[in-house]
């Protein structure tokens, strides 16, 4: 459970820093956004399934999350095996530079006025 609990902290900090090493400035910002709304959506998923059918089919949570680890790993294991660093050649032109736009707090505040 120690690992588990580690892990679930570390990988929202570690996955989009793996996403701008792999996709160049124009695929980023898509590849984020997909990132983002899926595993909030696998979040959601698991959530409602896990305790209405997941749990009692199995005989508890604790049989449902080796269920949910198993993937991972068998994943984890073809990474080994088959996965490879990102090569200067294949990256481009170095490091990804990310333009953000600056937004006003006056701004922000009086769009959330408004929508409320």
């Amino acid at each position: 459970m120690f690992l588990f609990g580690l892990m679930s902290a570390a990988a929202p900090a570690i996955i989009p820093k793996v996403t701008a090493e792999w996709f160049n400035d124009k695929r980023l910002a898509f590849s984020n956004a997909l990132l983002n709304i899926l595993w909030s959506m696998g979040s959601m998923a698991a959530t409602i399934f896990t305790a209405t059918y997941f749990s009692p089919l199995l005989g508890g949570w604790k049989n449902v999350l080796f269920v949910y680890g198993a993937p991972a790993i068998l994943l984890g294991f073809l990474w080994l095996f088959t996965g490879r660093e990102r090569g200067p050649s294949a990256s481009g032109t170095g490091p990804v530079n990310i333009k953000v736009p600056s937004v006003k707090p006056c701004t922000m505040w009086y769009a959330l006025k408004r929508s409320g």
